[in-house]
């Protein structure tokens, strides 16, 4: 089965950020794409400072933060891993 990497901000549409199919990532593409979300979660770590950052959550398949965007305003962002929609693959 081949997965794929979603955000969503605020709990709007998810779009796709990262797609891994069994043919290009040699038949594990969930593992490739835990390890990609465990990278993208380093990232944000990194580049946000950690009092930016609130409320965080995370499972294997699964994080989420509330991200400050400006004085007493927080925005939900979340990286999920889920199967890739067959419409979604070209």
């Amino acid at each position: 089965m081949n997965y794929a990497i979603y955000q969503s901000n605020d709990n709007a549409d998810a779009r796709i950020m990262y797609r891994f199919t069994q043919e290009t990532c040699n038949h594990r593409a969930k593992a490739a794409a835990r390890e990609k979300l465990q990278q993208l979660w380093c990232q944000a770590l990194y580049r946000e400072s950690l009092c930016l950052i609130k409320d965080a959550k995370g499972s294997q398949d699964e994080i989420s933060y509330d991200k400050q965007t400006s004085v007493n305003t927080y925005m939900r962002v979340r990286f999920f891993i889920a199967p890739l929609k067959a419409s979604a693959s070209l």
